[in-house]
C-alpha cells in the first residue's frame, strides 16, 4: 500500500512559473485592448446624452418662439435644474449648459429669464470630450473641449450672449 500511495504523489502535476506568467500577460494584454476601448464607449454615450440635450433646448426654443415671437434664457447651470429651459424641462445629471438670447428684449414674467430675438446654448457632459453649440438657425455645431476644463464647464463658459464662433466649423 506504500508504494500505491507514492505513484498517486508523483502523478500530481502543477502549473509551472511560466504557464502561469504566461496566462497573467495574456490576460492583461487583452485588458490593455478592452479598457480604452471601453473609455472610448463611455465617453461617446456622454457625448450623446449632451447632443440629445441640445436638440431639446433647440425644440423648447422653437416652441418657445411660436407662443411668443421671442427665444428665452438660461442661465449657466448643471443639470437637473428646478426650471430648467422651460418650466418642466430638466437637463440630466451632469450636463453643464448655458443659453443666452440677444439683443435682449425683456424678461419673462413667469421665469424671470431674459428674453430676445436670437438665441445660443452651449452643452457639455462632464465626463464627455465634446462642447455642443446651437442657435436659431437649429445647426448643432462640436468642438473638442477645452483640456483645462471639463466640457461641462467648458460649455458654461461660452459666452451665449452673441452668435457661435467661427472657429465652429464642425456641424453635425
Amino acid at each position: 500500500m506504500g508504494l500505491l500511495s507514492q505513484n498517486i504523489n508523483r502523478d500530481e502535476k502543477g502549473f509551472t512559473l511560466v504557464e502561469i506568467l504566461t496566462a497573467v500577460t495574456i490576460i492583461g494584454i487583452l485588458a490593455s485592448i478592452a479598457i480604452p476601448t471601453f473609455t472610448s464607449y463611455r465617453s461617446k454615450a456622454y457625448n450623446s446624452s449632451a447632443i440629445t440635450y441640445i436638440r431639446t433646448i433647440s425644440q423648447a426654443q422653437e416652441v418657445y418662439w411660436t407662443n411668443s415671437q421671442l427665444y428665452i434664457s438660461a442661465p449657466a447651470a448643471y443639470g437637473p435644474t428646478a426650471s430648467g429651459l422651460l418650466p418642466g424641462e430638466g437637463a440630466d445629471d451632469g450636463l453643464g449648459f448655458i443659453i443666452g438670447v440677444y439683443p435682449i428684449e425683456g424678461t419673462d414674467l413667469s421665469t424671470g429669464n431674459n428674453i430676445g430675438a436670437s438665441y445660443t446654448a452651449f452643452v457639455g457632459h462632464i465626463k464627455g470630450n465634446q462642447v455642443y453649440a446651437t442657435d436659431s438657425n437649429n445647426i448643432i455645431y462640436w468642438r473638442d473641449a477645452n483640456a483645462s476644463l471639463n466640457p461641462g464647464s467648458d460649455a458654461i463658459a461660452e459666452d451665449a450672449t452673441k452668435p457661435i464662433p467661427l472657429t465652429w466649423g464642425n456641424s453635425l
